[in-house]
């Protein structure tokens, strides 16, 4: 029979590597004469992309929302850098209730994992509905950020958040 896999390559690995399958590793399938043919491998040549420079360019919340309501949502990643940003991305949408990222205090609004291309100059633009997670009533900063886990090799990290100028007001 044939299978795939999506494997998943540390982004610091540059260089030449066996990818290696194995098959019935345990031996429990009586094979035989044919017990020799249980491994294949394949030589990759793994190269570190050119660095982007991706930026949170546009966040978009309402105005106001009331508890165990869904939010309408939007931003733009847009590379800034002079080479493709190309990988997996992983973006970020968080409520504040200053200005001031803190991953312990701010309460994740959602997180989005997705495969990319983004040429430089280009952007992409992404509008979601989610569910308010559990806070206090009050006012809340959107704080959006971009390539979270760092996986797409950029010059600058220091662009990738923005915070909204408004605030979300929830009430009960």
């Amino acid at each position: 029979y044939t299978d795939s896999v999506f494997l998943t390559i540390p982004p610091q690995l540059s260089g030449n590597y066996y990818i290696i399958g194995v098959t019935d590793y345990k031996e429990n399938v009586f094979e035989g004469e044919k017990e020799n043919n249980n491994v294949g491998k394949a030589l990759v040549n793994l190269t570190i992309p050119s660095p982007a420079n991706l930026m949170v360019s546009n966040l978009l919340l309402p105005e106001a929302v009331t508890l165990g309501e869904s939010i309408n949502l939007a931003y733009t990643v847009k590379n800034v850098g002079d080479n493709p940003a190309v990988g997996t991305l992983r973006d970020a949408v968080h409520l504040s209730a200053d200005k001031i990222f803190d991953g312990a205090a701010d309460k994740l609004l959602v997180n989005r994992d997705r495969q990319v291309l983004i040429n430089p100059g280009d952007s992409i633009v992404t509008t979601m509905t989610t569910q308010l997670p559990g806070i206090l009533e009050g006012a809340y900063y959107g704080i959006g950020r971009t390539n979270t886990l760092q996986s797409i090799p950029e010059t600058s990290v220091q662009d990738n958040t923005k915070i909204t100028d408004g605030q979300l007001n929830v009430s009960i």
